[in-house]
């Protein structure tokens, strides 16, 4: 049984890496985001959304639950690993595929020719992620979120250099498309030199049908939210302009970041250590609870101020 003072305290440097890490990560976005709010058209926002939607709806698929199975699942070994990442190589190869071929359809569907370049060439993302996936998944799972958060900043920084570079060279939507491209393919590079975990060459069925049971949950949930939470761009995307969209985009970017700020290290947090003591329920509902409070107290606090200074906010960076 993992020590109850040893887990804490990985728990608590987790969370203050993962948290600091994600304001240093959105704070520099965000300041990236102003000038290019600035240089771009409302429609290049619009644009890029509707495809980040089909790009991100998808990715659901990326590995059908089984990285949460592999932070879940307490005994995993290095075949494990192996099996899935070269799963997910072969499911980032068929999203790749389907996404390309169907640049024209969905170029037709919401009646936009800029859309057919643009689908096409960030369908390439789903094999870049594939290659990053289960890294990622360890450094999660050994709450190792220092080197992750340190890989995301970087990335994160050289990949909106790039962006902002080519939005002041007049690149419009494309600036956009190399900033996500880049950003994939920095943060491949870093987490493969830095990660200490390397595929082995052995594949096996039996592995990955010991994580499908929990992975297929997990599969299920991913679907349903990406469902709920992108609806509305595909909607709005359909029945408007790409400026509209553009609009929408940049107020819901603002709205996610109480999210961020609050929940979203906390859970990233506490699901591999909920992962190692999900045998002891009196200790899991106790952790539980207490992150319950948290979350909620850090959220209406952002929410209530978030909603006084809206207006002048928006009005002075946007």
């Amino acid at each position: 049984m993992v020590h109850m003072s040893n887990l804490k305290e990985q728990g608590k440097k987790a969370f203050i890496w993962d948290f600091s890490g994600k304001m240093a990560t959105h704070g520099m976005g965000f300041v990236v985001s102003i000038f290019l709010a600035r240089l771009l058209e409302p429609s290049d926002f619009g644009l890029i959304a509707i495809v980040m939607v089909i790009i991100g709806g998808a990715s659901v698929f990326t590995d059908i639950g089984l990285g949460g199975a592999l932070i879940q699942r307490r005994k995993v070994n290095s075949t494990h690993y192996s099996s899935v990442f070269y799963l997910n190589i072969v499911i980032g190869l068929l999203l790749a595929f389907i996404t390309y071929i169907s640049a024209a359809w969905i170029s037709n569907f919401y009646n936009s020719e800029q859309l057919l370049p643009l689908v096409e060439v960030m369908s390439f993302l789903f094999l870049i992620n594939a290659f990053s996936s289960v890294q990622s998944t360890r450094l999660r799972k050994e709450l190792n979120y220092a080197l992750l958060t340190k890989i995301s900043f970087v990335s994160s920084l050289l990949s909106g250099i790039v962006g902002v570079l080519l939005a002041f060279s007049g690149a419009g939507v494309w600036s956009l498309v190399a900033q996500t491209l880049a950003m994939a393919v920095m943060y491949n590079i870093l987490i493969w030199n830095t990660s200490k975990w390397k595929p082995s060459l052995a594949f096996s069925w039996k592995a990955l049908k010991q994580l499908w049971g929990f992975g297929f949950r997990m599969f299920l949930a991913g679907m349903l939210d990406a469902i709920f939470t992108k609806l509305d761009f595909l909607i709005i995307g359909k029945l408007f302009p790409p400026a509209t969209l553009g609009y929408f985009q940049r107020a819901k970017s603002l709205n996610n970041m109480v999210a961020q700020y609050s929940s979203e290290s906390l859970m990233a947090v506490l699901f591999p250590i909920l992962s190692k003591v999900q045998n002891d329920l009196p200790r899991f509902q106790n952790i539980i609870l207490k992150s319950l409070g948290i979350i909620s107290f850090i959220v209406f606090l952002l929410l209530g101020g978030l909603y006084l200074v809206s207006e002048e906010l928006i009005v002075l960076l946007f």
